[in-house]
């Protein structure tokens, strides 16, 4: 290209030469691209890291499957992260995690509950009860089985 080689483009910004721009290579800076839009890295408290989300969210999910693998009534099915428990009449709750949010969703004939950590319980966003006993009553609305939790 006329006028292109060992320059930059007009009016780009940062940099010289015609590999400079936002999709070349750049020399590594800390936070580089973040800090470049006026994004700042924080830790917010209260708000679990993604590796903890994920560990306490595989112990619910496995608390979960255990209490309904002792139905005779229920099946449970607990594959990549969603668990599916099936009622006799076919119908399913699921329950899964919501990694960027930090929390457990529960799809249910009754509606749709998010749970978020707090004070070392999950608690519905909107009623504040707890994701056990919220679980136990779907369960028992929907399929006449009545759940324990250990």
């Amino acid at each position: 290209m006329p006028g292109f080689a060992g320059s930059a483009l007009p009016g780009a910004v940062g940099g010289a030469g015609i590999l400079s721009g936002p999709f070349c290579p750049q020399p590594a800076r800390a936070n580089a691209s973040a800090t470049a839009i006026g994004i700042r890295a924080r830790i917010i408290p209260g708000i679990m890291n993604e590796s903890d989300f994920h560990r306490a969210v595989d112990a619910v999910l496995a608390r979960i499957e255990a209490a309904v693998e002792v139905s005779d009534v229920l099946d449970v099915d607990l594959e990549s992260g969603i668990l599916t428990i099936t009622c006799p009449d076919k119908s399913r709750i699921i329950v899964n995690r919501q990694t960027p949010n930090r929390e457990i969703w529960v799809a249910a004939r009754s509606g749709g509950f998010h749970f978020t950590s707090k004070e070392g319980l999950w608690r519905d966003t909107r009623s504040g009860d707890e994701l056990f006993a919220s679980l136990a009553g779907i369960v028992e609305s929907q399929s006449g089985e009545r759940l324990g939790f250990a």
